[in-house]
C-alpha cells in the first residue's frame, strides 16, 4: 500500500513556506518536506492536522493507494491512479 497526498499543492495554493505548514501543525520542517515528497506517511494525529488546517478531510489530502497484487478494500490500485 502506498499514501499519495495533496500536501505540496495545497500548501503552494495557499502561498505558505514549509517552515510556516510545519510550525502550525506542530511538526518539524523536515517532516513535512519527507510527507510532500512522499517519503514519509504521517501518523493519524498528524494527518488530521494537515486536513484541518487546509479545512478539508483526511480523504481529501491523503488517498490510500493498494499495489494490484494486494487483495485490501481500498478504492484504487496504483495503476488506476497513475492512468488518471
Amino acid at each position: 500500500m502506498r499514501v499519495l497526498n495533496n500536501v505540496k499543492n495545497l500548501r503552494e495554493n495557499l502561498g505558505i513556506s514549509q517552515s510556516q505548514l510545519a510550525k502550525a501543525i506542530g511538526v518539524s520542517r523536515a517532516t513535512v518536506i519527507n510527507i510532500e515528497k512522499f517519503a514519509f506517511d504521517p501518523n493519524l494525529k498528524t494527518a488530521y492536522k494537515i486536513a484541518n488546517y487546509f479545512n478539508l478531510t483526511i480523504e481529501d489530502v491523503f488517498i490510500f493507494m493498494k499495489d494490484s497484487s494486494e487483495d485490501l478494500p481500498y478504492q484504487m490500485t496504483i495503476e488506476d491512479y497513475e492512468s488518471l
